[in-house]
């Protein structure tokens, strides 16, 4: 599962559908043939997980992107558990199959599934994929499998250090400032490379003190149990920040059960829109925001253009490039901020 905003954040990305250049020629008996000019797209996405509300953004995305430029979703492949031997398994299934022109691919293990992607560019199938990197190095900014078409990526190890200059920040009163830091799921390669930019910034800072460090799982009731416990054995917190809103909402929600009388600044990630609205409200401290949406309309406009043959795509693109303001969410700016997601 999923790396200063000063300025008024524009969420809609308006682009205009480059024209095809040249005749192309007509679709052959091979499913995977290059279709005619004005033929409609397949497209097959792989997500972790539709029951994340980020992931479930990104095909809104994806679908809002395929009806604009000339292709439509014709299936989701739900991994459910975000494992890579699902998604290994899904992908060999639709190479198989024959039936699409293109992948857009929410990673589970970017490395794990390199040999399956070649496997469909092979095939002739465009590929590109949305948050995470394809390849083996989770940090990479640059597409690491040749013959892909592009990575929309959002840039963990980036995301690690926003979300600990908000820790700091929050901190920036208190020594020693006592926090409280949620994963999601430590061993993805997304989150290696989360805490990797997390853990950099932090240790620069010798008054932060992380007095507890668990997995939430990217699910609010887990989150909730999670706070639960660490609450049950330390009271004494002066931060809470996880690495998904959601996650940070079941930490509220704990935090609020137990009682607590001493104030928490909460911190997130992604952006949705209840974080907003509890930022506008000064019950969060901040959040780490990103745009779901514009990574599946742009993957989706993407891969339309290469399936027709048009070069000059980017082989990497910062998410974060696509938001004007920057991406940390504070009270001072949340009112500017339009959502793409609930979480």
């Amino acid at each position: 599962m999923l790396l200063s905003r000063r300025t008024t954040f524009i969420a809609v990305i308006v682009v205009a559908t480059a024209a095809v250049a040249g005749a192309l020629a007509p679709v052959s008996s091979s499913s995977n043939a290059r279709p005619a000019a004005g033929k409609t797209v397949r497209i097959a996405y792989f997500l972790g997980s539709l029951s994340n509300s980020y992931q479930k953004a990104q095909l809104t995305g994806l679908q809002a992107g395929a009806k604009k430029y000339g292709g439509v979703v014709a299936k989701v492949y739900d991994s459910k558990d975000f494992t890579a031997p699902t998604q290994v398994n899904q992908l060999q299934d639709a190479i198989t199959s024959k039936q699409y022109d293109a992948f857009v691919i929410a990673p589970n293990d970017g490395g794990a599934i390199a040999p399956t992607i070649r496997q469909a560019i092979a095939a002739g199938i465009k590929v590109a994929c949305i948050s995470a990197n394809c390849g083996p190095d989770p940090i990479a900014t640059k597409n690491q499998i040749p013959g892909m078409v592009t990575t929309i990526a959002l840039p963990y190890f980036k995301n690690g250090q926003m979300l600990a200059n908000l820790i700091v920040k929050a901190c920036a009163a208190k020594n020693p400032c006592n926090v409280v830091y949620m994963p999601g799921i430590n061993t993805l390669p997304l989150e290696t490379a989360r805490n990797r930019g997390l853990d950099g910034v932090l240790k620069a800072h010798p008054n932060v003190k992380v007095v507890a460090r668990q997995e939430g799982k990217y699910d609010l009731g887990t989150a909730r149990s999670v706070m639960q416990n660490i609450l049950t054995a330390n009271q004494s917190i002066d931060v809470a920040a996880s690495a998904y809103d959601v996650m940070t909402n079941g930490i509220e929600q704990a935090i609020k059960a137990a009682g607590v009388k001493q104030p928490i600044k909460l911190i997130g990630s992604g952006g949705g829109a209840e974080a907003i609205a509890a930022i506008r409200a000064k019950r969060w401290f901040g959040t780490v925001a990103a745009v779901p949406q514009t990574e599946g309309q742009l993957a989706a406009k993407y891969v339309i253009a290469a399936v027709h043959g048009q070069k000059g795509i980017p082989g990497w693109v910062d998410e974060y490039t696509l938001e004007p303001g920057g991406a940390l969410v504070t009270p001072a700016n949340a009112a500017t901020f339009k959502a793409q997601y609930h979480a």
